[in-house]
């Protein structure tokens, strides 16, 4: 059972730091019409405009009173006889409908897929279904009730939160290096409703689609007050890891992400992770096998769009794994990183486009840099901006303070405004 919990959880934590952390793009799989007629210094003036846009998009104030419930209930329910992670998923919710965070909101989906999916009507591991608790704020306590089966709700404050599950499936899974075999009942649905004074400001839904202990499709839907929904799916099979992220706003798209990445039998953990014995871990511990993603990765595509900015990237991860090896016994350092750079620039294409138009901005390629140190120059590899006249800049010399300063000066007030409602 543990590997299933650790499965779900690793899965959802590798796939979100994916398109959290990646944020190349490449021409590869997308449709490029041609090249942007404007200048390096016109695409500063654009992308800045793109953001200010997407920022202004969200609007504190609809979240206002779900944060400050949400942080409540939290609070709440350390006075009561509940589970830890309780609390922590409201603060998980709060921090995601604060910041449209969707690796939050991925944090909350995690802790309910590992702690409400297996037997969740089972009395001894869920012994508040069917229950609902209501939070005298006089005396500190919660007085329980009663609710509809498969269901938890909440009451505190000026408002309620109810939890409920449907369609559960009958599931087995077999362990036989621990002979034993689990009989569990997984819910087609879990949803989360939040109302303030009768008003409906959040409705988290999550679908587990838990098909095996290897092969899982989860997906969910959050909607907040405001117009705002939030969706995030994915797909884990023996061929690999995918993953979909979309934010709209009324309708809008702010901003959406696809990641996929080949590996062979990633979806057994087994394969992937080892037990290693230690005198520190009560005899054992698991750590990644490194081995396994060298042998099995394959390739690898991730598209991210901000408004009307995409940036899309598609790597031959096996074909870079194989050559960094021929190259590896480099000595000379600037030699190595040159060979290391025409390697992943000849392996992984990247490119930033405007969507409206489909028209290049400009590629993401890598070069050599250096830096001074006490025993001489230090190389190292930097991305930059290519642009279809030849000029090229790095990154941190093209999205500099000066040029992007309208932008942060609406960060800053973002920023004031979450300090004035006391968010942050």
């Amino acid at each position: 059972m543990k590997k299933l919990f650790l499965f779900v959880a690793l899965f959802a934590a590798t796939a979100l730091s994916v398109v959290s952390c990646n944020k190349n793009g490449g021409d590869a799989g997308i449709e490029i019409s041609g090249d942007s007629k404007l200048t390096p210094g016109e695409h500063k003036a654009r992308m800045e405009e793109i953001a200010i846009d997407f920022i202004d998009s969200f609007n504190v104030d609809d979240v206002e009173e779900l944060v400050y419930e949400l942080y409540d209930l939290a609070d709440y329910l350390e006075w009561g006889d509940f589970p830890d992670y309780y609390g922590e998923m409201m603060n998980n919710l709060a921090r995601g409908a604060e910041e449209l965070s969707i690796v939050e909101l991925g944090s909350f989906v995690t802790r309910a897929t590992e702690d409400f999916v297996i037997d969740i009507n089972d009395p001894d591991l869920n012994p508040y279904a069917g229950h609902s608790y209501t939070f005298n704020e006089d005396w500190y306590e919660w007085t329980e009730g009663q609710a509809n089966s498969n269901t938890i709700e909440f009451i505190w404050n000026h408002a309620k939160a109810t939890l409920k599950w449907s369609g559960e499936k009958k599931m087995e899974f077999e362990y036989p290096d621990e002979d034993i075999n689990y009989v569990v009942y997984v819910p087609k649905t879990i949803t989360l409703t939040v109302t303030i004074d009768g008003v409906e400001h959040l409705v988290v839904t999550v679908n587990p689609n838990i098909t095996s202990s290897n092969t899982m499709a989860p997906s969910t839907e959050v909607r907040l007050y405001g117009g705002y929904v939030i969706k995030v799916s994915g797909e884990l099979n023996n061929k690999g890891v995918g993953h979909n992220a979309s934010i709209e706003k009324n309708g809008k798209s702010l901003y959406s992400s696809v990641v996929a990445i080949t590996v062979n039998d990633f979806n057994d953990v087994d394969n992937w992770l080892k037990e290693c014995n230690s005198d520190d871990y009560y005899g054992y511990y698991a750590e990644i096998d490194p081995d396994f993603f060298k042998d099995n990765l394959k390739n690898g595509t991730v598209q991210i769009n901000i408004m009307e900015l995409t940036l899309h990237a598609k790597g031959d991860f096996r074909g870079v794994i194989e050559e960094i090896e021929k190259i590896d016994a480099i000595d000379d350092e600037k030699k190595f990183y040159k060979k290391l750079c025409d390697l992943v620039n000849d392996k992984v294409k990247a490119v930033a486009l405007y969507n409206d138009t489909n028209e290049r901005v400009a590629d993401v390629v890598m070069q050599v840099a250096s830096d001074d140190g006490w025993d001489g120059l230090k190389y190292y590899v930097e991305p930059i901006l290519l642009f279809p006249d030849g000029s090229k800049y790095a990154f941190e010399d093209y999205f500099t303070e000066h040029a992007f300063g309208d932008l942060i000066d609406r960060i800053e007030e973002i920023v004031e405004e979450l300090e004035d409602y006391d968010l942050i």
